[in-house]
């Protein structure tokens, strides 16, 4: 995309209490922030050669991978499947995660159950902690320190996992500014456009498994946090490869990236002339009782 295609920065309605006006604010601002973004890759790209992406994409998924096994998540999972949307890596979400978390309901981390005991709940209830924060730090991920002092000094966290976790907890709230922990006339759950707070689970579940990794690698690949079987993500479930499972651990990652790729670029011509697209579902709300996952398959 040319910079000169994208159109002018949205402005906020002058009615903010009309939901539908705010929704369709928030919708335009999300495009043209994702125009913005998909411009600054392809400068980015310039002048990189096809296998330069191809190879970087692999460094980015090994990384991924080694933060599977570590544990960075913050729900348990069963297996992760991989989707490539741009066989050509050149666009924003190119590649595509789809973890799935077996048969029962999803179970958070431990890790993930002492940050929110001291930040907030999958409720939306911030703690007195997170609040006094907000107007000391610069944001989200510059308060972890004292985040992770005052777990220190609850007992909430054993000082052996201090720079575990400030590690890992920095990179859960990376790039979280202090306007989405807070309620306002933009930001609220009666919005459809409403995506959640930013320490709930599903929220931190599209960050947690990208740490050690540059932001070039937040361009290219996304976690999509539906509870949905994987099959269900995408119209074509036969584009999703295994990537990693819990029992025969990960697949060769440059093999993965080369199956998805050619998959996709095959139905891409195959479709070409019908202008069909290859794309994953829109991610829906999750609601109080999640839909069961069907049982993993074994790579």
């Amino acid at each position: 995309m040319e910079a000169s295609a994208i159109s002018s920065k949205p402005r906020a309605p002058k009615n903010l209490d009309d939901d539908q006006k705010v929704d369709e604010y928030n919708f335009r601002l999300a495009q043209y922030e994702e125009d913005i973004q998909n411009v600054n890759l392809s400068v980015a790209l310039a002048g990189t050669s096809h296998e330069t992406r191809i190879q970087s994409a692999v460094g980015y998924l090994d990384q991924i991978v080694r933060n599977i096994v570590a544990g960075d998540a913050v729900y348990k999972l069963s297996e992760v499947h991989l989707f490539v949307s741009d066989p050509g890596l050149s666009r924003k979400n190119s590649i595509i995660l789809l973890p799935s978390y077996g048969d029962e309901a999803p179970e958070t981390s431990d890790d993930y159950k002492t940050f929110a005991s001291l930040v907030g709940t999958d409720f939306g209830t911030c703690s007195d902690l997170l609040s006094s924060l907000m107007g000391s730090h610069a944001s989200f991920s510059a308060a972890v320190p004292a985040i992770i002092s005052a777990g220190l000094a609850t007992g909430k966290i054993m000082p052996g996992d201090k720079d575990r976790l400030t590690s890992l907890w920095t990179t859960w709230v990376k790039g979280v500014g202090w306007a989405k922990c807070r309620m306002s006339m933009t930001n609220r759950p009666s919005l459809a456009s409403w995506n959640g707070w930013p320490w709930e689970a599903d929220q931190i579940m599209a960050r947690c498994l990208m740490g050690g990794l540059p932001a070039a690698a937040s361009s290219i690949i996304t976690t999509d946090t539906s509870h949905m079987p994987y099959e269900a993500r995408i119209e074509d479930p036969d584009l999703a490869f295994p990537l990693w499972h819990f029992e025969s651990g990960p697949l060769d990652v440059s093999d993965v990236l080369l199956k998805a790729r050619v998959a996709t670029q095959a139905l891409m011509d195959e479709d070409e002339e019908k202008g069909a697209g290859v794309k994953t579902k829109p991610a829906k709300k999750p609601k109080a009782s999640k839909p069961k996952a069907k049982k993993p398959r074994h790579a």
